[in-house]
Protein backbone atom coordinates (compact mmCIF):
# COMPACT_ATOMS: atom_id res chain seq x y z
CA UNK A 1 0.00 0.00 0.00
CA UNK A 2 1.44 3.92 -0.78
CA UNK A 3 0.19 6.70 0.88
CA UNK A 4 0.82 10.11 -0.19
CA UNK A 5 2.57 12.25 2.43
CA UNK A 6 4.04 15.58 3.62
CA UNK A 7 6.49 15.90 6.67
CA UNK A 8 8.96 18.60 7.68
CA UNK A 9 12.48 18.71 7.71
CA UNK A 10 12.68 16.39 11.08
CA UNK A 11 10.19 13.43 9.16
CA UNK A 12 7.35 14.52 11.07
CA UNK A 13 4.24 13.72 9.49
CA UNK A 14 1.68 17.27 8.36
CA UNK A 15 -0.57 15.21 5.86
CA UNK A 16 -0.77 11.72 5.13
CA UNK A 17 -3.50 10.39 2.20
CA UNK A 18 -4.41 7.95 -0.37
CA UNK A 19 -3.28 9.25 -4.08
CA UNK A 20 -5.94 6.84 -5.36
CA UNK A 21 -8.64 8.81 -4.05
CA UNK A 22 -7.99 12.10 -5.80
CA UNK A 23 -8.86 10.32 -8.83
CA UNK A 24 -12.46 10.08 -10.58
CA UNK A 25 -13.70 9.31 -13.54
CA UNK A 26 -14.41 12.73 -14.01
CA UNK A 27 -10.83 14.38 -13.41
CA UNK A 28 -8.40 14.23 -10.92
CA UNK A 29 -7.03 16.52 -8.06
CA UNK A 30 -3.02 17.55 -7.29
CA UNK A 31 -1.95 18.20 -3.81
CA UNK A 32 0.12 20.89 -3.66
CA UNK A 33 2.55 20.72 -0.66
CA UNK A 34 3.43 24.09 1.66
CA UNK A 35 6.11 25.95 1.40
CA UNK A 36 8.92 24.15 3.58
CA UNK A 37 6.64 20.78 3.21
CA UNK A 38 8.78 17.62 1.53
CA UNK A 39 5.93 15.68 -0.69
CA UNK A 40 5.94 11.48 -1.51
CA UNK A 41 4.69 8.81 -2.11
CA UNK A 42 5.71 6.09 0.42
CA UNK A 43 5.31 2.07 0.90
CA UNK A 44 3.69 1.79 4.05
CA UNK A 45 5.29 -0.84 6.14
CA UNK A 46 3.78 -4.42 6.03
CA UNK A 47 3.39 -4.70 9.91
CA UNK A 48 1.12 -1.39 9.41
CA UNK A 49 -0.90 -2.21 6.47
CA UNK A 50 -4.50 -2.69 6.93
CA UNK A 51 -4.48 0.03 9.61
CA UNK A 52 -6.26 2.95 9.33
CA UNK A 53 -4.89 5.88 8.22
CA UNK A 54 -5.66 7.80 11.07
CA UNK A 55 -3.74 5.52 13.12
CA UNK A 56 -0.60 5.79 10.88
CA UNK A 57 -0.32 9.67 11.22
CA UNK A 58 0.21 8.79 14.91
CA UNK A 59 3.02 5.69 15.00
CA UNK A 60 4.66 6.67 12.01
CA UNK A 61 7.26 9.46 11.27
CA UNK A 62 9.33 9.63 7.72
CA UNK A 63 13.01 8.70 7.36
CA UNK A 64 14.62 11.55 5.71
CA UNK A 65 18.52 10.52 6.34
CA UNK A 66 19.45 8.11 3.21
CA UNK A 67 19.35 7.85 -0.90
CA UNK A 68 15.07 7.47 -0.45
CA UNK A 69 12.60 9.00 2.04
CA UNK A 70 10.95 6.14 3.90
CA UNK A 71 8.01 5.44 6.16
CA UNK A 72 9.31 4.36 9.64
CA UNK A 73 8.05 3.42 13.31
CA UNK A 74 8.51 6.68 15.71
CA UNK A 75 11.48 6.23 17.52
Amino acid sequence: MKLAVSHDDHGNIITMFDPEKLKGEHGSLTYVPAKGEKHHILDVPKEFQGKKIEELANVLHVKTSGSHPELTRKP
